[in-house]
């Protein structure tokens, strides 16, 4: 099931099919979101639960019992329950089942609510545990974002900016042992890396390889806002005539943000 939610000035379709924001698109039609071309990505905002990547060898062991997960968990392909609010406002619940504990011996409830305004789209994750026991999770999201969003722009065009002004850098990530190199870190927010003398901008021109991931493991992401915006390198000035080619996302509660071309996601882990 395709929902529709509108405004004045934007719309938005969510698929039940994984509670996934399949587009957001302005009045002028600026397309946002990534639209899962196979040649690179076929999927656009896929929701991470109960595990953000992978297990080794797609395993692991709870209570000496040993149990079998997909890649970022079972919410890719899971068909929520769809409660429409308001014209501007969805709702899409999962509740566990037995599909769900054969892989996940948890029950949860797992709620999107995703409300459409003037000038964007929020999304309010609630999971609930209804059981006495302890619940053990991770929630991400991960949103594709169109980049470059006008035809004649380059994808070199852009940056990444973070409010403040971080420490972040990117772990190697070994495909074999699927798994993190945690001993060395390579820093990109600093001045070398972006080649101006601004330290809370990613020039999106650096090559970030698709087995690396631009993060924050140490300390948590101070900025509660992360822009992709459109820069001019020789003036050193953004351009703000066009408020469309400006893609804002505020990460309130996800303490991490990790970047691979072409999409961008946060997670948490609780």
């Amino acid at each position: 099931m395709i929902v529709t939610l509108k405004s004045h000035t934007m719309t938005a379709l969510i698929d039940s099919i994984g509670a996934q924001l399949i587009s957001l698109k302005s009045g002028s039609g600026t397309e946002y979101i990534w639209q899962r071309d196979p040649a690179h990505w076929k999927s656009c905002s896929p929701l991470l639960f109960p595990t953000v990547g992978n297990c080794r060898d797609g395993k692991y062991t709870l209570n000496g019992k040993i149990y079998t997960i997909p890649k970022h968990g079972f919410c890719r392909n899971a068909d929520f329950a769809v409660s429409v609010l308001s014209e501007q406002e969805a709702s899409f619940t999962l509740t566990d089942s037995p599909e769900t504990r054969a892989s996940y011996p948890f029950a949860f409830q797992l709620k999107l609510t995703y409300t459409l305004s003037e000038d964007g789209i929020q999304i309010h994750y609630t999971v609930t545990n209804p059981d006495t026991k302890p619940m053990y999770y991770q929630l991400g999201a991960h949103p594709g974002f169109n980049c470059p969003l006008q035809s004649g722009e380059r994808f070199e065009d852009y940056v990444l900016e973070f409010e403040q002004e971080e420490t972040a850098g990117y772990h190697s990530y070994d495909l074999n042992r699927m798994e993190f190199n945690m001993n060395s870190c390579t820093p990109i927010l600093d001045h070398a890396a972006v080649q101006v003398n601004i330290c809370n901008l990613v020039h999106l021109g650096r090559r970030i390889h698709n087995t690396t991931a631009l993060n924050q493991n140490t300390h948590l992401i101070l900025s509660l806002l992360v822009s992709i915006k459109k820069y001019t390198w020789h003036m050193l000035d953004y351009i703000t005539t066009i408020i469309h080619e400006n893609v804002h996302l505020i990460k309130t509660f996800f303490p991490q943000v990790s970047v691979w071309p072409p999409e961008l996601f946060f997670f948490t882990q609780i």
